[in-house]
């Protein structure tokens, strides 16, 4: 009798811990990066990190090494309220925050923060660039701490998985919105904004990959 009740007490021990294993995240190490094209262009890799199966986002910052983000002269003029052929396009607002649209010059720092997807409040919400840049009025020299939201509202699921592997994931992003972190930045002229598309209904591609 004693030794059926030690062969039931170690059979239930035994499916504890395999309970215990199945509910886990299986825990790992890895390092991402990051690329978007199109209107908008940045390319960051993140620092190692620890995952698991139930990882939903990655954030990609100063601490992991490479990044860079600059705006094209098309989405720039998002914020002005002269046309773009306009002899003093290059003095209106979105000009005077983010430059003339220069991949050599207009480089903005900060830090990216990819999303799953699918789930919370904004469920459609792809990815979030987080930078310094100046305001709209040019006698002004305040730094503005912005936030650019992209949005896929009509196919959001990365393709193949998120987390991806090292072949990467891609996503895309068709709708925006450029804010500031605090209500305050508000009195300093801003340049914010928001569309339901990109200009000449462009979107913005993203791809994250696993590096080896």
């Amino acid at each position: 009798m004693k030794k059926q009740i030690t062969i039931v007490l170690a059979l239930l021990c035994c499916f504890s811990a395999q309970s215990l294993l199945a509910g886990k995240p299986v825990a790992d190490t890895a390092v991402f990066s990051a690329e978007l094209s199109g209107l908008v262009n940045g390319f960051w890799t993140s620092k190692e990190y620890k995952i698991s199966d139930r990882t939903t986002s990655i954030v990609f910052n100063k601490q992991g090494g490479t990044q860079y983000l600059y705006f094209t002269d098309a989405f720039i003029h998002e914020f002005d309220n002269v046309s773009p052929g306009s002899n003093s396009h290059e003095l209106s607002a979105g000009h005077q925050c983010f430059g003339q649209g220069n991949a050599a010059n207009d480089f903005l720092g900060g830090t990216a923060h990819v999303n799953q997807m699918g789930f919370g409040k904004d469920s459609d919400l792809v990815m979030s660039l987080w930078f310094h840049a100046p305001n709209s009025n040019p006698n002004d020299n305040e730094e503005i701490f912005y936030v650019l939201d992209l949005y896929n509202t009509s196919e959001p699921a990365w393709d193949p998985s998120f987390p991806p592997d090292s072949y990467g994931s891609v996503n895309s992003a068709t709708s925006w919105k450029m804010r500031t972190t605090s209500n305050s930045y508000l009195k300093l002229e801003p340049c914010i904004g928001s569309g339901d598309s990109f200009p000449g209904g462009a979107s913005l591609e993203i791809e994250i990959k696993r590096l080896p």
